[in-house]
């Protein structure tokens, strides 16, 4: 801490702050995380910190009949199959834990300044997906903006 010299910066001296050298020292306790019950009364244990849900069905699945990807990074340096084989891959983990994962409704690349419009235009269409149990609308577009369908 004294490294860092945040008893000369000038800033934290405006406004009054002032940061000790040495870390506060607490005591504290380790407390055992609960367990996680799934279908045919199997329970799981963390281990590390981690649910093990590997050949487990959950006690009640959802049904995700529609949702939608949305990707930040250039096109370039996602591809559509990689982003084909990680729609798969949330399949068949969802079908492997007792739920129906439909392909997506909606991928789109996207920059940092569409993220509204896109939200918007979203809104604007006719496709039905739930996120916690609520409806709203999701549209279907290829990254030129027009219209597309996923099959």
């Amino acid at each position: 801490m004294k490294k860092m010299k945040y008893d000369q910066d000038p800033y934290l001296k405006q406004f009054g702050f002032e940061v000790e050298n040495s870390m506060v020292q607490i005591k504290g306790k380790v407390i055992q995380p609960p367990k996680v019950g799934y279908a045919n009364n199997q329970t799981v244990q963390a281990q590390g910190g981690v649910w093990d849900n590997r050949g487990k069905q959950f006690f009640r699945p959802v049904h995700v009949k529609n949702w939608a990807m949305l990707m930040f990074p250039p096109q370039n340096q996602c591809q559509t199959a990689d982003v084909k084989a990680f729609c798969d891959v949330m399949i068949k983990v969802g079908k492997e834990t007792g739920m129906n994962i439909a392909q997506p409704s909606f991928v789109k690349y996207l920059r940092e300044n569409e993220i509204e419009a896109v939200c918007r235009e979203i809104m604007e269409k006719a496709v039905t997906v739930m996120i916690g149990g609520e409806p709203y609308t999701l549209g279907i577009f290829d990254t030129a903006g027009q219209e597309v369908t996923t099959d």
